[in-house]
């Protein structure tokens, strides 16, 4: 099991305190996590040999092909390798199926052409800025298309559980506030995400355990 991480392209890492293998080893995987660069400097693009972009996709397509290669010197089976991410990480899992089919389209003409009047640095100075710059169109398109031309059986996957910790109270400040299920929330089920389960309140509950390895094996089937 190959899982890429999220972060909106612009953050967030694989560290094994976040993507570690604890909860998935009930069952026979190997769990292999990868970085790739963010930002700027992963996904700018000045449509030429010397700045082609898309270095983040390119990075994990790398990373892809040493596991192929190299997975089975630890146990792994070469042709049994399941690409798994979430939020960005699950957009780039599809843009890995559609890569062949990527473009630029031809409106960003103008935007490249000012682009390669700035100095690079400047970028890097003023990154936060650009992390403005994108939606959750990056997280659907790459799916909608997949499912396009996936000819055989498709499944929704959709996660509702509220449990006694949400990524949701995180983002409000309140370490009691029930919200609802959040966008990542299932991450809690499936990983330590010990940096944000340091901060819940209370214990991880039976049925919360109970969600974890439904969770899983679901994931893993």
């Amino acid at each position: 099991m190959v899982f890429i991480h999220g972060g909106g392209f612009v953050d967030g890492s694989a560290t094994s305190d976040i993507y570690g293998p604890e909860k998935l080893l009930i069952k026979d995987i190997i769990l292999v996590t990868l970085h790739y660069r963010l930002g700027f400097l992963g996904f700018a693009s000045l449509d030429d040999k010397d700045f082609a972009g898309n270095y983040g996709l390119k990075d994990q397509s790398l990373a892809l092909k040493w596991v192929k290669n190299n997975i089975a010197k630890f146990g792994g089976d070469a042709n049994k390798i399941t690409l798994v991410g979430e939020s960005a990480g699950a957009a780039s899992a599809h843009y890995q199926v559609l890569s062949k089919h990527s473009q630029v389209d031809d409106s960003t003409t103008e935007l490249l052409e000012c682009l390669r009047k700035v100095d690079a640095t400047e970028f890097l100075k003023h990154n936060k800025k650009f992390q403005t710059l994108y939606s959750d169109i990056y997280f659907l398109n790459g799916t909608k298309e997949t499912i396009k031309r996936h000819r055989g059986d498709k499944y929704l996957y959709k996660f509702g559980y509220e449990g006694s910790f949400s990524i949701s109270q995180l983002i409000s400040g309140d370490p009691t506030s029930k919200n609802g299920a959040c966008h990542a929330d299932d991450l809690l089920y499936l990983f330590p995400m010990k940096p944000f389960v340091a901060k819940r309140v209370g214990n991880e509950t039976d049925k919360d355990k109970e969600i974890s390895a439904r969770d899983v094996d679901l994931e893993l089937t």
